[in-house]
């Protein structure tokens, strides 16, 4: 993604971007934000991976394919 974005910049014609800016002295924070960031949060956080495999088998009436093809899934995805 990031190279992407970087070649689609680079590709970009930012010459007709006015870059004038008002001055303005800054707004009031409102309490809520204040206390959010008042909050103190942990440092490290666990993160959780999520992977969804969604397969669409064929109808079989032979209950041997699908044995095998679950026990190859047990096999490669829940052993160390």
């Amino acid at each position: 993604m990031v190279n992407t974005f970087k070649i689609l910049c680079s590709l970009a014609d930012f010459s007709s971007i006015k870059t004038e800016y008002e001055e303005s002295k800054p707004k009031e924070i409102p309490e809520v934000v204040k206390s959010v960031k008042s909050q103190k949060y942990p440092k490290t956080q666990p993160f959780n991976v999520t992977i969804n495999i969604q397969l669409t088998l064929p109808e079989n009436k032979d209950d041997e394919v699908y044995d095998k093809f679950f026990e190859a899934l047990k096999r490669h995805l829940l052993t160390d």
